[in-house]
């Protein structure tokens, strides 16, 4: 564990470790890594213009062979922030899974890519929310989101217990996308569509395309070989 000074942004890009955010509970910023496959000289770390943690592998290929001894280790990048400090984040990963768990503070903008895992957000508040991976599960629970895009392949999607203000895109194949949003029905215009697959809207069964002209919220739903289930509560 490491104190790290004030700062509202956050630039991770790594590669092989999974990423976490969460609130601090001593009030402080503060960084935890575990990277053991790689050598120190090509990890940085540092608050830079006062307000930016950059968190970057500059090499990532040129890294030690994982060994037995590494080989059950999972690396990751865990930081903590206090609650009410959040503007932006750029998270870039790969071949590990990203967790934010924040506490409904209002972010300006949080883009999230890795692939070969998932990507899972809770009590995360912000107007542009971006998410991309492949082969993973994308999990969103607790969130507000003006405008929310979600894309992944081969495993689902989830936007769990949430709010909408504008518009959300969520792409997937081969797997179920299930969304469980605050509002009506009627607030909404759906365009939801999948292959080999049903689409349920509250207790209402569809083929595989269903199209409602509804309110100003926009929900743009697609999926492949599977169902898309949504409710309103």
């Amino acid at each position: 564990n490491e104190d790290l000074p004030e700062f509202k942004n956050i630039s991770v890009n790594v590669s092989n470790a999974n990423v976490e955010i969460e609130p601090s509970t001593d009030g402080k910023y503060g960084i935890e890594l575990a990277l053991v496959i790689y050598e120190d000289e090509f990890v940085t770390h540092d608050v830079h213009d006062v307000s930016t943690l950059l968190v970057q592998i500059e090499e990532p290929h040129n890294s030690r062979s994982v060994s037995e001894d590494f080989s059950k280790v999972t690396q990751y990048v865990k930081i903590t922030i206090p609650e009410d400090a959040y503007e932006n984040f750029v998270l870039l990963s790969s071949n590990g899974e990203i967790t934010i768990d924040l506490a409904n503070e209002k972010q300006k903008k949080l883009a999230v890519t890795t692939s070969n895992d998932e990507i899972e957000l809770k009590n995360v508040t912000g107007p542009d929310i971006s998410l991309t991976t492949s082969n993973g599960a994308i999990v969103l629970e607790h969130v507000e989101g003006d405008v929310i895009h979600a894309l992944t392949s081969n495993d689902t999607i989830q936007l769990l217990h949430s709010s909408l203000e504008t518009s959300a895109e969520l792409i997937t194949s081969n797997d179920d996308v299930e969304i469980v949003l605050n509002g009506a029905v009627s607030d909404f215009t759906i365009d939801a569509g999948t292959s080999n697959g049903n689409i349920y809207i509250d207790d209402t069964k569809y083929d595989t395309s269903a199209i409602m002209k509804g309110g100003s919220k926009s929900l743009i739903i697609s999926t492949s070989n599977s169902d898309i289930h949504i409710s309103f509560q």
